[in-house]
């Protein structure tokens, strides 16, 4: 397993990880309970929690991570 994201908040740690396994990409999150995390308003380490996925799935993941899909959610407004 490789590093392919770190992150400060566990929601945003679920949110990349729903994205790769809406991919087909097994990942895990490590450190999401750690006291540092529990105690978010004392977290003085950015970048504590870890998204780790098989080394071979890397470049795939850190290709889907860092695409911008902003273009594809549809701007009409549902009545």
């Amino acid at each position: 397993m490789v590093i392919i994201a770190r992150f400060s908040l566990p929601h945003e740690a679920h949110i990349a990880k729903a994205s790769l396994e809406a991919a087909g990409i097994i990942s895990i999150i490590a450190d999401e309970h750690s006291m540092i995390n529990m105690q978010w308003l004392f977290n003085d380490i950015p970048g504590s929690i870890r998204l780790l996925v098989h080394e071979s799935d890397a470049d795939n993941a850190r290709m889907i991570l860092n695409t911008d899909f902003s273009s594809a959610v549809d701007n009409d407004v549902i009545s």
